[in-house]
Formats: C-alpha cells, sequence, structure tokens
C-alpha cells in the first residue's frame, strides 16, 4: 500500500491524496485516521527547505481544510465534518504525550506495568501494559490488558499514561514527606520542570474542552473570511506554501 510505503515520505502522500480526493466523505476517518497521529517527518514543498511536517499534521490538514496549495478539495458534508472534528479535537495532546512517552519506552516495555488508556469516545480505563508494538516506529502503541473485563486492547502510545498501583503510591507518599525538594514537588504534582503538564503521567484535557477550542478556533477563522483582507481567513500550511 501506499500509504504504508518504507521508501520515501512522498509516496506515502500520493496515497494520501488518492483517499482524499476520491473517497466517499464518511468514509474519510475510517481510511485516514490512524495515520493522523503518525510522526515520521518530511519536507512538504521544497521552496521552503527546513520547514517540516509530520505525515500526522499533513494528513489532518487534509481533512480540515479546504484546498491542497491551488486546488479545491472535495466538500465535506458538515455533519462528517463534525464527526470529524470530534476526532481530530485531541490530536494536538496525543502528539505531546507521544513525545514524552517516548523518553519513557523502558517502562512501557515492561510486562505488568500499571497503565490507564484513553478510547476514541475520551473514557479512560486501567489496565496493565502487555507489549510495546513497535512494528511501525513512526506510530508505536501500547498493547494493554483491561483491568475491567480482563481484554487485551491496543492503543496508540499518546492515548496512554502510566498509573501508579497502591504500594507505589504509599511508598511514593512516604518519600515525598522526606524530600521538600522543588524537583520532588513539581514530580508530584503531575507537571515538568518547565510548568507544562507532565502527560505521561496525566490526563490533561478532556475531550470536551479540546472539542471546544477546535470550534472556537473554526468560528474565529469563519469570522475572519468575511471581513477586509488584512483580517481574511488564515490559510493552511499547504495552500500557504503554494503563495511562496
Amino acid at each position: 500500500l501506499l500509504c504504508e510505503s518504507k521508501d520515501w515520505p512522498y509516496i506515502r502522500c500520493c496515497g494520501f491524496l488518492y483517499i482524499r480526493f476520491g473517497c466517499a466523505a464518511e468514509k474519510l476517518w475510517d481510511f485516514l485516521g490512524e495515520y493522523c497521529v503518525d510522526d515520521q517527518e518530511f519536507e512538504p514543498s521544497k521552496s521552503t527547505p527546513g520547514f517540516q511536517v509530520t505525515i500526522g499534521e499533513y494528513v489532518e490538514s487534509l481533512l480540515m481544510d479546504e484546498r491542497y496549495y491551488l486546488s479545491t478539495l472535495p466538500r465535506i458534508p458538515m455533519g462528517v465534518k463534525k464527526k470529524i472534528e470530534d476526532k481530530v479535537a485531541p490530536l494536538g495532546q496525543y502528539r505531546k504525550r507521544t513525545m514524552q512517552n517516548k523518553k519513557l519506552l523502558h517502562i512501557f516495555r515492561e510486562p505488568g506495568t500499571p497503565v490507564e488508556a484513553c478510547r476514541d469516545n475520551g473514557s479512560w480505563v486501567e489496565g496493565q501494559a502487555v507489549q510495546l508494538i513497535e512494528a511501525v516506529p513512526s506510530r508505536l502503541s501500547v498493547k494493554v490488558r483491561v483491568t475491567a473485563d480482563g481484554k487485551e486492547e491496543v492503543f496508540h502510545l499518546g492515548k496512554v499514561i502510566l498509573r501508579e498501583d497502591a504500594s507505589r503510591k504509599k511508598a511514593r507518599g512516604s518519600d515525598r514527606s522526606r524530600s521538600r525538594s522543588p524537583k520532588g514537588s513539581a514530580a508530584a504534582s503531575g507537571v515538568t520542570r518547565s510548568g507544562s503538564p507532565d502527560l505521561s503521567r496525566s490526563r490533561g484535557q478532556t475531550l470536551d474542552e479540546m472539542l471546544q477550542e477546535l470550534r472556537a478556533r473554526q468560528r474565529e477563522r469563519a469570522v475572519c473570511s468575511t471581513g477586509k483582507d488584512y483580517a481574511r481567513k488564515p490559510i493552511g500550511f499547504m495552500s500557504g506554501l503554494a503563495l511562496k
């Protein structure tokens, strides 16, 4: 398949474009959704050397933008568009968590590691890591045995956080009471030393919060598009590159 080519990212892009132009709108997410969290990087245009995006960002733009360079993309009906927005809203957080989790792969490789995983509807389930799936390096996944029913499910790395069991929490609480260092306080509060959320151990924003933010940005773009040229609708990076 073109979309899974390991030879050149541009070959993959040809596959994504073929799907975007030729697939029925209601089937787009089924074919393209999993690639929205693909973190392979490439330069989308030779006219802007050094500017890189991920395959995931590229695919997301195909789903959300109305134009691809100077070509108009097939229209997506509003009802289908809203369903795609529900899926797209948390992608930014998933990507940030993936970057943080990649620094802890040795922990996710340990069978039995307590974790929580986020399902597509935004609900979280507790479980234990069974296996880190590394068949596709740009889309790492974790096989999780769900505590509630004992079934095994596969989740993208960006949808999984580390969970402490009761014994570890108790031990950590004792250590914390003996240590009042700033570093220890930051770890205890679920933030990194830079002050940003530690998404490897935090659920972060809820799906509803992220969806509201996305739609607020969409409304802002729509309002800008009705104004004068200086307040025109911001264009996607694909369209912007075509103007350079």
